[in-house]
């Protein structure tokens, strides 16, 4: 009776272990700002990538976006100060890849981590939209916790460009830049690695439950 105990107690501290750490697990968030604009052909755009990392410490960002390379052209990126360090690296057919670091340690919360410019090049809609799929491993937008992609959600942008241009550029949501990169200095972005299931937090409160299930089991053993 006492190890059939024994073993559905066992039982019961694994499946609470795994199911902390599913709970624990954060879902970070990627988004455009502002998500509708008008302008005009030969205007500027300059569109805003924000983050919330849910909680979680990220080291690095993938931002890869499609956009429409008859409506618009790519200018520049500028880094903030969360993540100063940048690489870009745009596809002529439209995909722009862009890697974010942090300069030491990690980020938590939420910023606006970059400010991507335009210049509008036709009258129409110009979406520009993520790259994404949900634990993807490909070449695709990413959030670096600990060596794992908590990337969950995305938000991009629909911009409307118009025969007559406004005369003044589209500016930043919220101008706080800290570095830029051009498109004339490109580099590929590094693939970030996706192993591991839980985050240095999730894998901590894991043991202890373990070790209290453990501790749990010698008492009624030696009872």
């Amino acid at each position: 009776m006492k190890k059939r105990f024994v073993f559905v107690l066992v039982l019961v501290v694994v499946f609470l272990s795994s199911f902390a750490s599913a709970a624990l697990a954060a879902d970070a968030s990627l988004s455009l700002s502002p998500k509708t604009k008008t302008i005009g052909v030969g205007d500027s755009l300059a569109v805003d990538v924000n983050l919330d990392t849910d909680g979680a410490a990220v080291s690095s960002v993938d931002v890869v976006l499609d956009y429409p390379t008859t409506k618009l052209e790519y200018v520049k990126t500028t880094a903030t100060t969360s993540f100063p360090n940048v690489s870009v690296r745009d596809d002529p057919k439209g995909t722009l890849h862009i890697n974010l670091t942090t300069s030491s340690g990690t980020f938590t919360g939420v910023d606006k981590i970059a400010t991507i410019t335009f210049k509008a090049l036709a009258t129409g809609q110009a979406p520009i939209t993520f790259v994404f799929t949900q634990g993807s491993t490909t070449d695709d937008s990413n959030v670096n916790s600990n060596n794992q992609d908590i990337l969950a959600t995305v938000s991009g942008g629909t911009y409307t460009i118009t025969t007559a241009s406004s005369g003044s550029s589209v500016t930043s949501a919220t101008p706080t830049p800290a570095s830029t990169e051009d498109s004339t200095s490109l580099s590929p972005t590094p693939t970030l690695p996706v192993t591991g299931s839980s985050s240095l937090f999730t894998s901590t409160l894991s043991w202890s439950i373990l070790l209290i299930g453990l501790g749990v089991i010698i008492f009624f053993g030696l009872a």
